[in-house]
């Protein structure tokens, strides 16, 4: 089963792929698929293609909402596509507070999102 996704620029798919395709080979052992690129084409190679394509394209909505991609991100976004837990896009400066040396503190769960959000509600 083959799949292709299409990114907004070669910097998406860099920042995707990581440092010495780190982040790729992790999705690739976890997910049992071969992952390939040509410029903005990703192709997914395997029987999880459908999966895969879904935790890309979480990744890539992260990585264009200016997170940076982390082990525990990839991870979070793996498990969640696996466990079918709804998937809520992350929005430019949605954060909770910023700390004092400026760095803001951000939601990195589905459950932290909902509970942030019904604390804002009320």
């Amino acid at each position: 089963m083959e799949k292709i996704i299409e990114a907004k620029s070669t910097d998406t798919v860099m920042s995707l792929f990581g440092s010495f395709d780190s982040n790729v080979k992790l999705i690739e052992r976890e997910m049992n698929v071969k992952i390939v690129n040509r410029d903005t084409q990703i192709k997914i190679i395997g029987e999880n293609a459908d999966k895969t394509s879904a935790v890309l394209e979480r990744l890539i909505d992260e990585i264009e909402a200016g997170e940076a991609l982390t082990e525990q991100n990839i991870r979070y976004a793996i498990f969640s596509v696996n466990e079918d837990i709804e998937y809520i896009p992350p929005a430019k400066g949605d954060y909770i507070c910023i700390t004092a040396k400026g760095k803001s503190v951000k939601c990195k769960t589905h459950g932290q999102k909902n509970y942030i959000q019904k604390i804002r509600d009320n």
